[in-house]
């Protein structure tokens, strides 16, 4: 039983058992006197085989609620059980429970979890004005962590202020440069396309030289064949003159020029040749065919087959050289 009593409760409401003003009074049968339910709960689960009445001790018994009695005890003047703290309450049993709940002296914990444990009117002093995880504190606390965070950022943004404007230099200064390169890059397209081009032209310039070259190749050797023929011509035309002995330096002279010639491969040398045999069939009277003739004067190059040489020429009148 919690609480003192302003006046000792009477002797019939008292317990035999505890001592105290019954809880939940019951009445035993075999005696009449008033005992807590607790109390004779806590006896029968004793475990003996004989239970007896604490009063009477007798084995035989019956008990049932005593509703008179519990109604007295819950008329018994009380104190508060917080008294020695600073209660000054007093009132029936019945509303002690009432009253502990709203009682300002009871011992209770700070509902922020700061882990302190007070009377409840020192519990509403702390939580309003002193406690550290009241909200209030909680969100001055964050204010102020906002705050420094928020002056720390300043200054980094201070500090990245003047590392992106040397950034943003770096970065037109790449741009001017990529365009340059743009510019270059054009430059050096268009002079690639154009050196392409030259390299066709060369190309088909090659192709032409080329075609070119074929063509004075088979120009040169008929020609070659053509001064055999003229060579062997000459030939025969000087063993049929009865060339005599003061002539064979000349004639030795004029053999060594033809050997010279057929040497050498240009059109300037065989013509040389020509022109020498054209002058000794002058000095020996002795016209050369008149193709050949044409061919030596106006520097012809007919194609033609190799003819074998032959030993009947035409000897043209004196009024048709």
């Amino acid at each position: 039983m919690e609480g003192d009593f302003v006046e000792d409760p009477p002797d019939d409401l008292v317990c035999p058992v505890c001592l105290l003003p019954c809880k939940d009074p019951h009445l035993i049968s075999c005696c009449g006197r008033k005992l807590c339910l607790a109390c004779i709960t806590g006896i029968q689960d004793s475990g003996l085989a004989e239970v007896a009445c604490p009063c009477c001790r007798s084995n035989e018994y019956e008990t049932m609620r005593d509703k008179l009695v519990e109604r007295r005890v819950l008329d018994l003047k009380v104190y508060c059980k917080y008294k020695e703290k600073g209660c000054t309450w007093a009132g029936e049993l019945r509303d002690m429970e009432f009253h502990t709940e709203d009682c300002l002296y009871r011992v209770v914990s700070c509902i922020y979890n700061c882990g302190l444990y007070c009377t409840q009117l020192g519990m509403y002093i702390h939580e309003r004005d002193t406690c550290d995880n009241r909200p209030e504190m909680l969100l001055q606390n964050e204010i102020k962590t906002l705050k420094e965070k928020v002056s720390a950022l300043e200054k980094k943004c201070k500090e990245k202020d003047g590392e992106n404007e040397s950034q943003r230099q770096l970065i037109n200064q790449y741009k001017r440069t990529i365009s340059d390169s743009e510019t270059h890059t054009q430059i050096i397209l268009r002079a690639n396309d154009e050196v392409n081009q030259k390299f066709i032209s060369c190309t088909e310039s090659k192709e032409e030289l080329q075609s070119l070259n074929e063509h004075l190749e088979a120009k040169l050797h008929s020609c070659k064949k053509k001064h055999k023929v003229l060579r062997n011509e000459m030939m025969s035309l000087l063993r049929r003159s009865g060339i005599n002995d003061s002539d064979d330096e000349e004639d030795d002279g004029l053999l060594e020029v033809i050997e010279k010639k057929e040497r050498n491969d240009s059109f300037a040398d065989i013509e040389e040749c020509s022109t020498s045999v054209a002058s000794k069939s002058v000095q020996y009277k002795t016209p050369l065919p008149f193709e050949l003739c044409d061919d030596i004067i106006f520097k012809k190059q007919p194609d033609f087959e190799e003819e074998k040489p032959s030993n009947d020429f035409i000897v043209p009148k004196e009024e048709d050289w």
